[in-house]
C-alpha cells in the first residue's frame, strides 16, 4: 500500500510540473502596463508571437496603434491585443478556438484589468471575426482600425489553406493596416482587396507583412 501511494504522489507531482512548464509568464514591455505580467502557454496547438516580433511591430506602430480599434485574430493568450492596449489602442478584440488558450486569455483580460475595452471571442476566427469586425460598430468609433493575423503556420495539419483562407476574410474587412505574421517562405499577395503590401521585415523563419489601406 505504501508503495502505491508513493507512486500516486509521484504521478501527481510529475502532472503539477508539466502543467506549470505548459505556462509562463513575461513581462510587458512598454506603454501604460510596463513591467505587469501577461501568462502565455507552451503548446503546439498556440504560438505566441515571439517578443522580438512583438517590438519590431509596436516600434513600427506605435503612432497608429494609439487610440486604434486592434483586432487580434486566431488571438492564443492575447499578447498583442493587450500590448496594443498598453501603448493606448482605445478597445482591443482577440478570437481563439483552443479552449486552453481561451481560459488564459480571459485570465489576462481580468488581471489586467481590461474587461471593459478587451472583447473576446472563444471559437472559430473565420466565422467569428466577419460578424464582430465587419458591423458598423467599427465604423462609427472612427478611429483607426488595425488587425494582426497570426495564423496557425500551414505545416501542421488541417491548416494546409490557411493563409488564402486569411487572404479570403480579409478581402472581406475593411481595415485601416493589417500585418501578418506568417512563414517566411509563405508569399502573400501583393494587393488584398483595397490593402496593399508596403514592407516586410524577416526574422528567421517568421516574417511581418504591412498591408496599408489606400486611404491611409
Amino acid at each position: 500500500m505504501r508503495f502505491c501511494f508513493l507512486l500516486k504522489s509521484k504521478f501527481w507531482s510529475f502532472l503539477k510540473m508539466q502543467n506549470k512548464q505548459d505556462s509562463y509568464e513575461i513581462n510587458i514591455a512598454s506603454g501604460a502596463l510596463k513591467g505587469r505580467k501577461i501568462t502565455l502557454l507552451s503548446s503546439e496547438k498556440t504560438r505566441s508571437t515571439k517578443s522580438i516580433v512583438a517590438d519590431s511591430f509596436f516600434d513600427s506602430l506605435r503612432d497608429e496603434v494609439r487610440d486604434s480599434v486592434f483586432a487580434e485574430l486566431f488571438g492564443g493568450c492575447g499578447l498583442m491585443a493587450v500590448r496594443a492596449l498598453s501603448e493606448g489602442a482605445s478597445r482591443a478584440f482577440a478570437f481563439e478556438k483552443d479552449k486552453a488558450s481561451f481560459g488564459v486569455l480571459s485570465k489576462n483580460r481580468k488581471n489586467l484589468g481590461l474587461d471593459e475595452r478587451f472583447e473576446i471571442f472563444l471559437g472559430d476566427t473565420f466565422s467569428l471575426a466577419l460578424d464582430a469586425l465587419n458591423g458598423s460598430k467599427i465604423k462609427n468609433w472612427n478611429s483607426r482600425f488595425i488587425l494582426y493575423l497570426d495564423p496557425p503556420f500551414s505545416i501542421r495539419e488541417g491548416f494546409d489553406n490557411i493563409y488564402e483562407k486569411c487572404v479570403d476574410l480579409l478581402s472581406k474587412l475593411d481595415p485601416d493596416i493589417a500585418v501578418f505574421e506568417h512563414l517566411s517562405s509563405v508569399t502573400l499577395p501583393r494587393s488584398i482587396g483595397k490593402l496593399t503590401l508596403k514592407k516586410s521585415k524577416k526574422f528567421g523563419k517568421t516574417t511581418l507583412s504591412y498591408f496599408f489601406n489606400e486611404k491611409v
